[in-house]
């Protein structure tokens, strides 16, 4: 290991350049970040464990959900309405079959409160789930 001398300068990086082998890549203590993503192909139900061909695995129970999410195969809407739909109430069962026979549901508020959404999940990856929803409700609008 060499010793620097100049530690706690602003040269401290030159010396370091200059005592670190020529060609060379220097060790970094970075996290790696894969460039594999999923594709619709690599996540299809039939590759699956537990897949069955006559009883597919329900939403609520798939292994795979990440995956699917990343891959875009899954909407986050479905999945909503799969997993929660059977514990509902009676009465919140039927606001909620009124909203999905009017339109659409949409997760999000609008396609610009998705846009700032990704761009600020890519940007703080770290969050954990509970900052990541107040980042969530953060970005419903461009004010706030």
């Amino acid at each position: 290991m060499p010793c620097y001398f100049m530690r706690d300068t602003p040269l401290q990086a030159l010396e370091q350049l200059m005592m670190s082998q020529p060609g060379q890549k220097p060790r970094g203590g970075g996290i790696y970040r894969s460039p594999f993503h999923y594709t619709p192909k690599d996540v299809a139900c039939e590759y699956c464990q537990n897949y069955v061909r006559k009883h597919p695995c329900r939403l609520c129970e798939c292994t795979c959900l990440e995956e699917r999410i990343e891959a875009g195969v899954l909407e986050l809407n479905e999945f909503v309405r799969e997993c929660f739909a059977p514990s509902m109430g009676p009465k919140f069962r039927k606001r909620m079959h009124q909203q999905l026979r009017e339109r659409n549901p949409q997760f999000f508020l609008s396609d610009a409160h998705r846009r700032r959404w990704t761009h600020w999940r890519e940007r703080c990856w770290r969050l954990s789930d509970r900052n990541k929803a107040a980042l969530f409700l953060l970005t419903a609008y461009e004010s706030l």
